[in-house]
C-alpha cells in the first residue's frame, strides 16, 4: 500500500535526517520539527486517498500539508552559520506538494535538481565535517526515495480509490492537530450550521486580524520591498524578514538591495542587474543575469549563481564568497579596495574548490618608464 511505502520513507532516511538535525544546531532542529509535521500530514493524506473518495474541495484536506510547508519555508534562522542548512530544506520541502501535480515525476525531478544545487553550496563550507555530510545525505535520500515512490506508484498523478466520504470528525482532528486554530470556536461555528470550509474561512480571517494587531503592537524597523516599474527596491530589511523571494521579475528588471542585514534573498527568474549597497550578512541566490552583479561597501556576503553571470563588480567590500556553477565559469570579476573575496566553482571532476582573489598588488617601473602591476599571491 502507498501509505505503508511512504511510512517506510518517513521511518527511514527522514527519521535519520531528524536525528542528525538535533546534533547540528537549534535552528536546524526547530525547522526539522516543522518539516516532521508536514510529512505526518502527507502520510495522513495518502491514507485518505487509499480509503476514501476525493472530497469536493480537496484543499480542505491539503491545508495541513500546505500550512506546515509554508512554516518550514519561512522559518527564521537566528544563527547565520546555519543559514545554508535552512535554505536546503526550505527550498525543497515543496516536494510534498507532488500530490496535486498532474505530472508529479517532472515536478519532483526539478525539486531534486534544485535541492542538489543547494546541498552543493552547503558542502562547499562543510565538506570536511562528517555530521553535516551525513545530514545532507539523509535529506537527499529522503527526496530520492520520495521521487522513486511517486515514479512507481503515481507517474500520472495521485488517484483516490475509495467510495466513502471522509468523515467530518476526522477532518476536524487533522485540521486542529496540524494547524494552530481555536478548536472551541471552530466547533461553535460548525454547530451554527456552517460547513467546515465556511468555518475555517471565518476563523482564518479572525487569525489574520489578530496577527495584524500583534504586529502593530511591536512595530518592525522601516523596511522596503517594492517594485517600481522595472526597478525592485529591497531596503532596510533585517533578520525578522529573513527569507525573501522574488518570483515575478522580468529580464529587463534591476534589483537594488540597500542597507539590508542578515537576510536571504532568492531571485527565481532571470533579471538584468542586481546591485547591493551597504549590506551585511546577506545570502543572495539567483538564476541568471543579463548584465551582472554590482556590490558596494558591503561585507559577509554569499552569492549563489545557478546560471550565467557576465560580470561581477565588487568595490570596498570584505568577506564575499561567490558560488558559481558550470554555466557561470565565463564570469568576469572586477574588484577594487577589497579583501577576502573568494570564488567557488566546480572542477572537471565535479567537485567544488574555493580560490581567493588577491587583494594585494605589486607595482614596478618597467625599463620604458611605464608601470607594471601584478597580484601578490600568498602561498
Amino acid at each position: 500500500m502507498s501509505a505503508e511505502i511512504f511510512s517506510n520513507i518517513y521511518n527511514g532516511p527522514f527519521k535519520r535526517y531528524l536525528l542528525l538535525s538535533k546534533n547540528i544546531g537549534q535552528d536546524v532542529q526547530n525547522q526539522s520539527e516543522i518539516a516532521d509535521l508536514a510529512f505526518q500530514a502527507e502520510l495522513r493524506y495518502l491514507e485518505y486517498s487509499e480509503n476514501f473518495k476525493k472530497p469536493p474541495s480537496a484543499n480542505i484536506v491539503l491545508n495541513p500539508i500546505i500550512h506546515q510547508i509554508d512554516k518550514t519555508k519561512h522559518y527564521v534562522c537566528s544563527d547565520p552559520s546555519l543559514g545554508d542548512h535552512i535554505n536546503v530544506v526550505s527550498q525543497s520541502i515543496g516536494a510534498l506538494m507532488w500530490v496535486q501535480e498532474k505530472d508529479p515525476v517532472c515536478y519532483l525531478e526539478e525539486i531534486l535538481s534544485d535541492a542538489k544545487t543547494y546541498t552543493d553550496i552547503l558542502l562547499v563550507f562543510f565538506k570536511d565535517k562528517e555530521l553535516h555530510v551525513e545530514w545532507v545525505e539523509a535529506w537527499l535520500e529522503t527526496l530520492n526515495d520520495l521521487n522513486n515512490f511517486v515514479r512507481r506508484r503515481y507517474p500520472k498523478g495521485l488517484t483516490w480509490k475509495g467510495e466513502l466520504e471522509i468523515p467530518n470528525s476526522e477532518l476536524l482532528q487533522d485540521l486542529t492537530e496540524f494547524q494552530t486554530l481555536n478548536t472551541d470556536n471552530l466547533y461553535n461555528e460548525i454547530n451554527k450550521g456552517q460547513t467546515i470550509q465556511e468555518a475555517l474561512r471565518r476563523l482564518n480571517s479572525q487569525n489574520v486580524v489578530q496577527e495584524e494587531e500583534k504586529q502593530q503592537e511591536i512595530a518592525p524597523p522601516p523596511a522596503v520591498f517594492h517594485r517600481d516599474g522595472k526597478k525592485w527596491k529591497i531596503e532596510h530589511q533585517r533578520g525578522a524578514e529573513k527569507h525573501l523571494t522574488i518570483n515575478e521579475a522580468e529580464p529587463d528588471n534591476v534589483l537594488y538591495i540597500y542597507d539590508c542585514k542578515n537576510i536571504t534573498l532568492v531571485v527565481e527568474r532571470k533579471v538584468n542587474v542586481i546591485k547591493l549597497d551597504n549590506c551585511e550578512k546577506i545570502s543572495l541566490i539567483f538564476r541568471s543575469l543579463i548584465s551582472g552583479v554590482e556590490i558596494i561597501a558591503s561585507r559577509d556576503l554569499k552569492l549563489h549563481a545557478f546560471g550565467t553571470v557576465p560580470s561581477i563588480s565588487i568595490d570596498s567590500c570584505s568577506d564575499v564568497n561567490i558560488h558559481l556553477t558550470k554555466k557561470g565559469l565565463d564570469a568576469q570579476v572586477v574588484t577594487s579596495q577589497c579583501s577576502k573575496i573568494s570564488l567557488s566553482y566546480p572542477m572537471e571532476d565535479g567537485y567544488y574548490k574555493t580560490f581567493y582573489i588577491p587583494s594585494r598588488l605589486m607595482t614596478t617601473i618597467s625599463p620604458d618608464h611605464s608601470l607594471r602591476t601584478s597580484p601578490v599571491i600568498d602561498e
